[in-house]
């Protein structure tokens, strides 16, 4: 009987620590308003979990693990799906190394940005890019007609596949921000 126990106690543990969650960054400028990616968006970084800690693409840093979320930023918003298996490393080795892609480019594999790492590790399909938020300015207009995913887009492709908010905080800061754009 305590065989039969410890196997039910060792089957849910490993069950409920076998998650993926997804955090979501805001960016908020001097007057208070929420600098964006795209019209009415909201969000301009995003992190997922993995290994018991973050990973992210970011400008001069490329895709990087950190131990707390804490280190990227102050969360807005962490959805998380307790249903999908961690990532593996099988999963993740061949992004590691990768730089930041400023050109917000889809198809190649030789650089990434936040977005593309997490949609594509969650095999979440591009869709049409606007780069029409506050953030870009002119800059980017060359842009349109691109295909890619914003963190917005994540934001509402996510509770299509079961992800649900586990935590709404408050914002404080978000490190070097003015090196995302």
């Amino acid at each position: 009987m305590k065989i039969i126990f410890l196997f039910f106690i060792l089957v849910f543990t490993f069950k409920s620590s076998a998650q993926i969650s997804v955090a979501f960054f805001e960016v908020r400028d001097s007057k208070g308003e929420i600098v964006s990616l795209e019209a009415g968006g909201q969000f301009v970084h995003v992190a997922i979990s993995y290994y018991g800690g973050w990973l992210h693409s970011y400008p001069g840093l490329g895709v990087s693990w950190v131990q707390s979320v804490y280190e990227i930023g102050d969360p807005h918003t962490i959805l998380e799906n307790k249903d999908i298996p961690a990532l593996t490393a099988k999963q993740v080795t061949s992004y590691f190394g990768l730089p930041f892609d400023k050109s917000y480019r889809w198809h190649p594999k030789d650089s990434t940005y936040c977005s593309k790492l997490v949609g594509q590790l969650l095999n979440i399909p591009p869709q049409p890019m606007s780069f029409s938020g506050s953030a870009w300015g002119e800059v980017m207009v060359k842009g349109k007609g691109r295909v890619g995913l914003s963190p917005d887009d994540l934001y509402q492709e996510l509770p299509k596949m079961g992800f649900k908010p586990v935590s709404k905080l408050k914002f404080i800061n978000f490190k070097n921000c003015k090196d995302i754009f």
